[in-house]
Formats: C-alpha cells, sequence, structure tokens
C-alpha cells in the first residue's frame, strides 16, 4: 500500500486504505471516475485511528460492473470535536518487477498500475 489518491483500474478488486491520525465517525471512501462524477460510496462508519483496509470492487452505485480507467478515492470522516477530516489513502498494486536506482542504490519498484516507486515508500504489504 502507498500513499496516493488515483486509482488506475484494470478489472477485479484493488485494495485501498485509510491512514488516521485520529479516531474518526462516520467515515465515507468516495470514488470518483476521471471526470470527477462520482462513481461509488463506500460507509466505513467509525474507524479508530491507524491505517484500515478495504476493497474496491469495480461495481458502480447501480451496481453494473465499471469499465477500466483511472479513477479516484477520497475519504472523510468526522473527529471527537465534530470537525471534517481527510484522511490519507493509500492505493494497493502488485509488484511486477524490481529495479536499483543508480544514483541512490535503492530498490524501485514497478507496479502494475503503471507506478514506479522506492521501495521505502511502502506502507504496508497486503496480498
Amino acid at each position: 500500500m502507498v500513499a496516493g489518491n488515483t486509482i488506475n483500474f484494470t478489472g477485479g478488486e484493488v485494495v485501498l486504505g485509510a491512514n488516521l491520525a485520529n479516531p474518526l465517525q462516520g467515515v465515507v471512501a468516495t470514488i470518483k471516475d476521471a471526470s470527477g462524477t462520482v462513481v461509488g460510496t463506500a460507509e466505513l462508519g467509525n474507524l479508530n485511528s491507524g491505517m484500515t483496509n478495504f476493497i474496491f470492487d469495480g461495481v458502480d452505485a447501480s451496481g453494473e460492473a465499471m469499465p477500466n480507467g483511472v479513477y479516484r478515492v477520497e475519504i472523510s470522516g468526522k473527529n471527537n470535536a465534530g470537525a471534517n477530516e481527510s484522511p490519507t489513502p493509500y492505493v494497493g498494486s502488485p509488484v511486477v518487477s524490481i529495479m536499483k536506482d543508480g544514483s541512490s542504490g535503492q530498490a524501485v519498484l514497478k507496479l502494475a498500475d503503471g507506478r514506479s516507486i522506492k521501495a521505502s515508500e511502502v506502507t504496508q504489504w497486503v496480498n
């Protein structure tokens, strides 16, 4: 899992996450298409601080399979004082190759969704 809100959807399920600094109530994940139209929401309920994972199943609000493409996830909830908070979203993607960065010597992971990230950017490994 890597911080970010872009989902490069190619079918199947995508593991998403929210990293909460504080406990939040009424947490909702909103999925938007490339034009910004809301295509689905997930009610995550009340969550404690820390990382919480959930699944984006690629099905829109009307129950139809969504086409491959770029989507965005936004997460929001209310803290104990009633103020809105938007925790950092995380997106999972399988690793397809590992390379070594020539200048730093760090491992660089090429992800199935097209991103290339440093191994140090991985917050959580999921199956």
